[in-house]
């Protein structure tokens, strides 16, 4: 995801920058004098890739096509995914017409038809597939008509093949079309029909999409097939898809559909998706039919070179249907087989399965329970959410992959395709230096307005940033972002070290593991963050500060605010600057600044656990490094001109203390006696409330409770009893409570009541004492006194301690770098030394130097016919006809110099 966030913008610039071009191509052009015939219609095709890739990656948007063959409950899963009955469900065919689900601000299904005109043009194609040359026309064709030419086709053994080939498939869908034409005529034409949320289950919407209109006694269904073939499109929009927003989902008619056009649509779904679901049901036939492997194979690559194996998932549905765990097993395995090793569809880690009904009976929305239960049985997972996770993973990560090269593919092909056409043509140098010389001339002389002006500019500018430090402050409001606590970003991290080291409820939780295994990932990660935060507000500003000083120079050169070259000469502008600072300019680039004041602290607090040598030594072997951190942490807060060693080390031993011990070096404050009173109430208060909620527990347990929801300021009360109740149902969701011992119950009662009062307490806030209770030996090493005094204090018998000791050193990680790190990597002081000197370098290359000056000169030649668009289009239409070609030339030029 990262690295998508990185260079998207880059790819939809560079998108959108040549969809101006091409457009900029085709006005200038519209009389095809450089571009016309087979070449246009290939401009043309290129441009509409192009604008393809530049909405999808502006939107965000996330098509996801669901396939298979009828039956094997595509559009169950379809409802699986998005936890709503939407679209239709039958044991028979019922998908007729591409179905398209996305997030919208108001629930509600349109349905569109097709013009006359526009089915009409649909009815020609499947008549000239059967080699009818009569005139085609919905209105005026007649079953009985189109009976007889099909009986003539039978009998005709020249035409033996069209008849074997279409009986079952168009002649089908025409005999439909043609004995319910009275009704659908009426279709045509019409306006959209909306839907609300509680007419999609009905028949009155779904007959749009699956013909369907009723059951007969014996539960087959009635169908008027011939109503979903003047259905243009379907869309269906809800408002609480959740995390699915982005998502577009199609349910697409069977690949074994017996319409034509229906495997017309499925095949542009699997080009034209970012990602394709192909459901199998595995219950029946696990190994892939020859009827898949033939469509999949058709849509083995798209239109942009991207392989259907980059972008398929795979699904084993109806595994409830087999005899037994074993059986589901086999199959899904001999399914894993087809896909992953004969025909290389999908990647292993994109075959999945399980029971897409099994999923919508657990979430209530299918009564009649039938699949859950064995699948459960066999502690299963129905596959949906794991089908789910991998496609999410897939939407952050490898669908950058797959962007990246339709972006890359469609930008190469424009690229070959103009080049290939420039070599047709030698642009003439275009002669507009005599007849633009005023022009040059009085944009030369503005050139000093600019130099006055910009040094104002960045003078202002930098002010400001000194005086109101927005990078420390931002990194300061930003700091539990930046360094968040564990249950607050950590805990599936957690879980995960957990599940491979195989701790199970009954055993001892290994503690020191975990706790080392989580830090290692912790140091990296958080290295990382403020390295990552430091570079976006510093590069973000000077990008801020650099437009300015563009829009300054452009300004003083009188490039008109409607310029449509405004982006064109933005680009130019910037790449004279960077020229310009070829010898001696500098980008803003603190990486090294921050990892120098960062590093050794977060291996000390983080990656060393608490109250061990290897913390002990990272201190020492360091000392004089965090003497200097100590130093700033104890300074004045509005006055850096204090930061100075102390006599009195009380304050360094505050600060190492923290380090060491997790206590406050200062005395903390006793409380009155009115205090402790109320403290007596509250725990008192809390007996008496537990007591009434728990039956069967002892008096410890009870007193300790009541303790840890005194300390923590919480009333056991009506409120935070159903807080409890939701965390115990959150925890015994797929756990039989009646299986547990009550030793299991009891842990699980005493982790969520910690859980609860650590979320109010910090650790190292609990375990502040009195100052007397430290005390430096006879030695006066300090440091070991305050390492013995941290080990003393060390509790790490559970996984509640470990994570409370965790939150413990990121909190004063936190509190370090507000206080310490951030005023000593003084990232104002460094940003504006760096701008300074490249706004210096510019202004004096320009005014001084001999070669800036002749870049200035050839940029001037270079754009004056932009900068005065207007007046040299009057210039222009002089000699229009005999300088057209050479304009459209300079243009594709102009796009393959972007490229």
């Amino acid at each position: 995801m990262g690295d998508w966030d990185e260079h998207q913008q880059q790819f939809i610039n560079k998108l959108a920058d040549t969809e101006q071009l091409f457009n900029e191509i085709f006005e200038k052009d519209a009389d095809g004098l450089i571009i016309n015939g087979s070449e246009r219609q290939l401009l043309l095709e290129l441009s509409k890739r192009n604008n393809t890739i530049l909405n999808k990656l502006k939107s965000k948007e996330f098509t996801v096509a669901v396939v298979g063959l009828e039956k094997a409950g595509k559009s169950t899963l379809g409802n699986a995914l998005i936890k709503r009955l939407v679209l239709p469900e039958f044991e028979e065919r019922c998908t007729y017409t591409t179905t398209e689900i996305r997030y919208g601000a108001v629930d509600e299904a349109i349905v569109s038809f097709y013009t006359r005109e526009e089915f009409n043009k649909r009815l020609k194609i499947m008549f000239d597939e059967i080699e009818y040359d009569g005139e085609v026309d919905i209105a005026a064709m007649k079953l009985e008509t189109f009976k007889k030419y099909w009986a003539a086709i039978k009998d005709d053994p020249k035409k033996a093949n069209i008849f074997e080939r279409y009986n079952g498939t168009i002649a089908v869908d025409i005999t439909d079309i043609l004995n319910g034409k009275e009704e659908l005529m009426t279709l045509l034409d019409q306006p959209d029909k909306k839907f609300e949320p509680d007419e999609w289950s009905t028949y009155k919407f779904q007959i749009y999409i699956t013909g369907v209109v009723g059951r007969n006694p014996d539960k087959t269904v009635i169908r008027r097939a011939h109503v979903p073939h003047a259905v243009k499109n379907v869309v269906i929009r809800a408002e609480e898809l959740g995390d699915m927003k982005n998502i577009v989902l199609y349910d697409v008619p069977g690949f074994d559909s017996p319409t034509k056009l229906h495997k017309e649509q499925t095949l542009k779904m699997l080009t034209a998706a970012d990602a394709i679901i192909l459901v199998v049901n595995t219950g029946t036939n696990p190994n892939l039919t020859s009827t898949q492997i033939d469509m999949l194979l058709k849509g083995a690559t798209d239109s942009f070179g991207v392989k259907l194996s980059e972008k398929a998932f795979v699904f084993g549905n109806r595994l409830d249907m087999v005899a037994s765990l074993q059986v589901a097993q086999s199959n899904l395995n001999a399914l894993r087989k087809d896909v992953v090793e004969k025909f290389h569809i999908a990647s292993d880690a994109h075959v999945l399965g399980g029971s897409a009904r099994a999923c919508l009976e657990a979430q209530g929305l299918i009564k009649d329970v039938i699949a859950k239960p064995k699948i459960d049985e066999w502690q299963m997972s129905d596959g949906v959410e794991e089908l789910h996770r991998q496609m999410q993973y897939y939407y952050d990560h490898d669908r950058y992959a797959v962007l990246k090269k339709k972006a890359e593919g469609t930008l190469k092909d424009a690229e070959k395709f103009l080049r290939n056409l420039l070599e047709q043509y030698t642009p003439a140098m275009l002669a507009r230096q005599e007849a633009g010389g005023e022009h040059m001339l009085h944009a030369k002389n503005q050139l000093h307005n600019f130099i006055e002006q910009s040094n104002e500019l960045i003078r202002e500018r930098l002010e400001k940033i000194h005086d109101e430090a927005p990078f420390s402050n931002s990194l300061k409001d930003n700091i539990d972002k930046i360094y968040p606590l564990i249950e607050d970003a950590y805990a599936p991290t957690v879980r995960k070290i957990e599940n491979s080291l195989v701790i199970e409820p009954d055993n001892v939780y290994q503690t020191t593991k975990v706790d080392g295994e989580i830090r290692e990932q912790l140091q990296v990660v958080f290295i990382k963050n403020i390295v990552t935060e430091v570079a976006r507000l510093t590069e973000g500003r000077q990008a801020e500060l650099r437009n300015e000083l563009v829009e300054n120079f452009l300004e003083n050169m009188e490039m008109p605010t409607n310029s449509r070259f405004r982006a064109e000469l933005e680009q130019s502008v910037n790449k004279l600057f960077d020229e310009l600072l070829i010898d001696g300019g500098a980008q803003c680039y603190f990486n090294p600044l921050v990892e120098r004041f960062t590093t050794t602290l977060i291996e000390a607090l983080i990656l060393s656990p608490f109250a061990t040598e290897e913390r002990f030594k990272k201190i020492k072997i360091n000392l004089p490094e965090f003497i200097s951190l100590a130093v700033y942490y104890s300074a004045n807060e509005n006055n850096e001109q204090k930061l100075a060693p102390a006599d009195n080390s009380d304050e360094r031993l505050n600060f190492f203390s923290k380090l060491l011990t997790h206590e406050g070096f200062e005395t903390p404050s006793r409380k009155s006696s009115a205090e402790s009173a109320a403290n007596n109430d509250a725990l008192n208060r809390n007996v008496k409330l537990i007591k009434g909620f728990f039956s069967n527990i002892n008096d410890q347990y009870i007193k300790k409770w009541a303790r840890q929801f005194a300390d923590a300021d919480i009333k056991f009360d009506g409120n935070m009893q159903s807080v409890f109740r939701q965390k115990l149902d959150d925890k015994i969701k797929n756990v039989n409570w009646n299986q547990l011992s009550s030793t299991q119950q009891m842990q699980m009662f005493d982790d969520i009541i910690g859980e609860l009062c650590r979320g109010k307490m910090p650790m190292f806030e609990r375990n502040k004492t009195d100052r007397s209770r430290f005390q430096s030996t006879a030695k006066g090493n300090q440091l070991e006194d305050l390492h013995e005094r941290g080990k003393e204090l060390k509790t790490m018998r559970s996984k509640e301690d470990m994570i409370a000791t965790l939150d413990a050193d990121i909190m004063i990680l936190r509190d370090i770098t507000v206080k310490a790190v951030i005023k000593a990597i003084g990232l104002e002081r460094a940003f504006i030394s760096v701008i300074a000197k490249n706004a210096n370098l510019i202004r004096t290359s320009l005014e001084k130097e001999p070669v800036g000056y002749e870049k200035f000169d050839k940029w001037i030649l270079n754009n004056i016919h932009k900068l005065k668009e207007f007046e040299f289009e009057e210039i222009d239409r002089r000699n229009q006809s005999s300088d057209t070609r050479r304009r459209i030339v300079n243009s594709i030029q102009q796009l393959l110099d972007k490229m």
